[in-house]
């Protein structure tokens, strides 16, 4: 049995049984080796930049004899990815700017038109990613949020489609999340207003003019927080 973080288990679990998912960024090559052993995709390549996690990678394939289902290659991105290789796109594991800057390569490649599905799991600068989906007709028609080791991890799936939000809030939160009232987005909805409203109290206290000008941002920041958290709970 292959084990994997609930993290990469959310990914794994968002790629459609059948296609060929090839995993930008893959590390050790776990989730391809998920994927392969619970037999969702008959084939898969695992991506990275760096020489040192691919050889943990291969040495994970070989140990369980997916030499020939699970092709491993070095490459900044999707730079070494041929055409019509793969339709499936997993990035994970990185943050949100570098993913942003991956999707625009492969966008000036002409790459993008072979996946029929991206998944998308930023550490950070979600917004950017939302917003870089939508930009490269992509659609989001489903994320997940989870805690992992004491940390907030989305997950987010992609097909082609044109998309926009209109608001600035549906792309920083998710919109598919607040919508289906996600409970671990509620949970950091509440912990969001929680740190603003401690800042608020020491900020509060202080007589400078900086102080005084950060209160009123402050003030917004949890008044917007706490409207999208009851928009989370109607």
């Amino acid at each position: 049995m292959i084990q994997i973080s609930n993290r990469l288990k959310t990914v794994a679990d968002m790629v459609s049984p059948g296609l060929c998912p090839v995993d930008v960024g893959t590390d050790h090559g776990y989730v391809p080796l998920y994927l392969i052993y619970n037999h969702r995709v008959d084939h898969a390549l695992a991506m990275d930049i760096n020489e040192g996690p691919l050889l943990k990678a291969r040495e994970n394939i070989r140990r369980h004899g997916f030499e020939s289902k699970i092709t491993v290659r070095l490459s900044d991105g999707l730079d070494a990815l041929g055409p019509h290789e793969a339709d499936s796109l997993i990035i994970a594991g990185m943050g949100g700017i570098l993913m942003e800057q991956i999707l625009e390569r492969a966008k000036d490649r002409g790459q993008l038109g072979d996946f029929k599905e991206m998944i998308l799991s930023p550490h950070s600068d979600l917004d950017r990613v939302r917003k870089a989906a939508h930009r490269l007709n992509f659609a989001i028609d489903m994320e997940q949020m989870l805690v992992d080791g004491g940390k907030y991890y989305t997950v987010i799936h992609c097909v082609p489609g044109n998309q926009r939000y209109d608001r600035e809030e549906d792309y920083i939160y998710g919109k598919y999340l607040l919508e289906h009232k996600n409970p671990v987005l509620k949970d950091y909805l509440s912990d969001q207003i929680r740190v603003r409203r401690h800042r608020y109290e020491q900020v509060s206290r202080m007589d400078t003019p900086g102080a005084k000008a950060y209160v009123p941002c402050l003030q917004e920041e949890i008044r917007r927080l706490e409207d999208l958290l009851k928009e989370c709970m109607l």
